[in-house]
């Protein structure tokens, strides 16, 4: 009966740890509501698929302003270049130096370049305080290495 029991016991425990596991990747890789910072519903999301993040930037009602890495901007541009009317700004995260194509410059007048995601957040306190969208995106190494970065901002900047 004892070993039974113990059978048991440990089938139980390996389903709890199995589910705890998958919890863990499902809440690292869902896109993550913050509330509103500066007037901007903040969202972050990372370990994200190209045509997940094309999808989701359409189906926001309101300007992004999308914080990013620079192949993750020019992989999901030139995928869909007609999401260019739904981004308000671009601040690029991962390259001091970030040129965008010339026909993409007249729909997009702010694009920004930072070499930290540090640097990138202080940028987004200079865009405009108007009802919008921030989405903070990358793999989920960035996640990990910003995370206490993107804490401290929603902390300093939360405005609801």
């Amino acid at each position: 009966m004892g070993t039974r029991n113990e059978a048991h016991i440990n089938s139980a425990l390996q389903i709890l740890q199995a589910r705890k596991e998958t919890l863990d990747r499902v809440n690292k890789i869902q896109m993550r509501p913050h509330g509103k910072i500066m007037e901007k519903d903040l969202f972050t999301w990372f370990g994200n698929s190209v045509d997940d993040l094309i999808q989701t930037i359409s189906s926001f009602p309101d300007p992004v302003h999308w914080v990013a890495k620079k192949n993750e901007v020019l992989q999901v541009l030139e995928e869909k270049e007609a999401l260019l009317t739904k981004l308000g700004s671009i601040i690029v995260y991962d390259s001091a130096q970030f040129s965008i194509p010339e026909k993409w410059i007249k729909n997009l007048p702010t694009h920004i370049a930072v070499s930290t995601m540090e640097d990138a957040l202080i940028m987004s306190v200079t865009l405009p305080k108007q009802k919008s969208v921030m989405l903070i995106t990358g793999n989920m190494k960035d996640g990990e290495e910003n995370d206490k970065f993107i804490k401290d901002f929603i902390a300093a900047y939360r405005t609801v």
